[in-house]
């Protein structure tokens, strides 16, 4: 009886503290499970991991690495840049490995903001020119990156 009362109480405790690990990372902060530095995800699927090849400052991506997304276990995404907090920050570069499309530029508070290039390498598209937010509009087209359609008028 002890032994079960023993084992229901490790059970329990795990359980409590599973949870208390799930609070210190609110929904869009993925830890890599190496080094368990943080990065934000813009929008994360339940399945998201992140591995993070860079410096790590009190817990979150610092300066200048190399960040992989996976989803089912498959690479999806290689972002290659400046990060703060564990967001994107500066002068960076994402490529989405299914879509074929390849973002260089600037970045603030991990969207496009600034002087940007999206290129679609399926389609052949190109949006080069002010970026705000995750949003391009050069009053004839518009595109997204890192941000909703919606969220953009598109």
């Amino acid at each position: 009886m002890r032994r079960i009362a023993l084992s229901a109480f490790v059970f329990c405790m795990a359980g409590a503290f599973g949870a208390l690990a799930a609070q210190q990372l609110p929904p869009g902060w993925i830890a890599d499970p190496t080094t368990g530095c943080r990065v934000w995800d813009n929008f994360p699927l339940p399945d998201d991991r992140a591995e993070w090849a860079g410096p790590c400052v009190n817990g979150y991506a610092e300066g200048v690495g190399t960040l992989k997304w996976f989803s089912k276990g498959a690479n999806y995404e290689i972002d290659a840049g400046q990060f703060a907090a564990g967001k994107m920050q500066g002068h960076g570069t994402s490529d989405e490995v299914s879509s074929g499309e390849h973002f260089e530029g600037e970045f603030d508070q991990n969207r496009p903001n600034g002087f940007g290039t999206l290129t679609n390498k399926s389609t052949g598209q190109v949006y080069s020119g002010t970026w705000v937010n995750g949003c391009f509009n050069d009053g004839v087209r518009k595109a997204h990156f890192w941000q909703t359609a919606e969220a953009c008028g598109n």
